[in-house]
């Protein structure tokens, strides 16, 4: 049943493309292209291209192979990959394939495209931190966390990528990331978690996804396909969960120690606390024909819409 959702996704994903594309003239066939060969930083827009795979070598705390720094800026590696050549770093606090941040709220990058790349490897395959309003679209796989949502990275579109066989999450969404839209995207085979949601993430779209395999590498009861932590109103519909350790949990704790407030739920963006019922019914609204199974799809209560019929 979950290959049978995936045929039936590209429609909208088809017409989110041309949309995105027609509202960037400037970066069509006319520009003329930056190739990238090795570690970079993109300070400028334009139109950057990998014509062969290349190999970073992290060596410190915050490592990145491609640091995208401005706004405008296409990243088309055209069936290439980026991987990192020592993989032991991987296990180090933040080697990055791709990164596209700004400095906060107040200054985020934005409009940038990240496409046809194949990215492995590294603690993170792609690194947002304070960055809205991009295109994603890759290969995302044997990294530590696949793609990680930080510091208010809003309004993303995440369409068609493949996210697989990462040792730790795959899609992990954090600190006020919210109004993301995922539609017809393969997360597969995580280790962990194949989608994280947490510290008031809200208003998140998951459209036609398939959420497939995940949670299978973790020894503790911490694991599945989707963990929706003190985040609310994120919709899911059409999506294929299939076949996790755990198919969706959803948690609510005004008590973590060691985290930001900004985190906890009795401050959230419109200052109004919310208990328990209310937090957990915000989430998991469903738009009908999610594909649910085999093991509990309910949060405390609130469960999600499912169909019968994973294999």
């Amino acid at each position: 049943m979950c290959e049978i959702v995936r045929k039936t996704i590209f429609i909208i994903p088809l017409l989110i493309l041309i949309v995105f594309v027609s509202g960037c003239v400037g970066q069509g066939p006319g520009m003329n292209p930056t190739v990238i060969t090795g570690k970079t930083t993109i300070e400028k827009s334009g139109l950057y291209v990998l014509n062969s795979d290349i190999s970073c070598t992290a060596e410190g705390e915050m490592d990145v192979c491609i640091d995208i720094q401005r706004h405008d800026a296409v990243l088309d590696c055209q069936g290439h990959s980026i991987t990192l050549a020592n993989q032991q770093a991987r296990r180090g606090p933040a080697s990055t394939g791709i990164y596209i941040a700004g400095s906060g709220v107040e200054d985020v990058t934005a409009r940038n495209t990240v496409r046809n790349c194949r990215i492995e490897n590294f603690a993170f395959g792609i690194f947002l931190k304070a960055s809205s309003n991009n295109f994603i679209n890759n290969t995302i796989s044997n990294n530590g966390i696949g793609i990680y949502y930080d510091d208010f990275s809003s309004y993303n579109i995440f369409i068609n990528n493949t996210v697989s066989n990462n040792n730790n999450r795959g899609i992990y969404l954090f600190m006020r990331s919210s109004n993301n839209n995922f539609t017809g995207n393969i997360v597969r085979n995580n280790s962990i978690y194949g989608i994280i949601i947490t510290c008031a993430a809200h208003h998140n779209t998951f459209s036609n996804n398939v959420v497939e395999g995940n949670g299978y590498g973790s020894t503790s009861d911490e694991n599945g396909g989707i963990y929706i932590l003190n985040s609310y109103a994120n919709v899911f519909s059409g999506n294929g969960i299939c076949n996790n350790s755990k198919t969706i949990k959803c948690k609510f704790d005004a008590t973590m120690e060691g985290i930001s407030d900004i985190c906890r739920p009795q401050v959230l963006p419109d200052t109004i606390p919310i208990d328990r019922d209310a937090q957990e019914a915000g989430n998991l609204i469903d738009g009908g024909g999610n594909t649910c199974g085999p093991s509990s799809m309910s949060c405390d209560g609130t469960t999600i819409s499912c169909i019968r019929g994973c294999p």
